[in-house]
């Protein structure tokens, strides 16, 4: 009796363990979606380059008004960075358009409009582009 109740443990730690290391996506969080916009003004360029800690995504130039966009499914353990670099006239700034210390809540659509004085995210609640950030040190 004991013994079957020993290897009903092992089973369950086994299977617990073979599920915490597959991709499995039960566990997994949902696939998230960045968008980003080039509204710099007429006629200028915006070049984009966004990177992780596992991928880059490299370089998009992007005309005014046009969007690139990208698609990935934040990690398990909450550490997930999408940060872009961004490239116009003699400007050059920088934005973590996915950081999941800020984001985790609200992790399935991210779309950004790219303004001179700041990112902005698209916001459901306003239908406009108006939770604006701070560009990056």
């Amino acid at each position: 009796m004991a013994s079957s109740v020993k290897y009903s443990m092992l089973l369950i730690i086994l299977f617990g363990f073979f599920l915490v290391i597959s991709d499995a996506n039960f566990f997994r969080p949902h696939e998230a979606h960045v968008q980003i916009s080039n509204d710099i003004g007429p006629g200028i360029e915006l070049i984009v380059h966004c990177k992780s800690g596992d991928d880059d995504l490299g370089q998009q130039k992007l005309q005014y008004q046009g969007t690139w966009g990208f698609r990935f499914r934040p990690n398990i353990w909450g550490t997930t960075l999408f940060y872009c670099s961004f490239i116009w006239q003699d400007q050059l700034r920088y934005f973590n358009v996915f950081d999941w210390n800020r984001d985790f809540k609200q992790y399935i659509e991210f779309l950004y409009s790219i303004v001179p004085a700041h990112p902005c995210k698209y916001n459901v609640g306003t239908n406009k582009y108006d939770i604006c950030y701070e560009w990056n040190q």
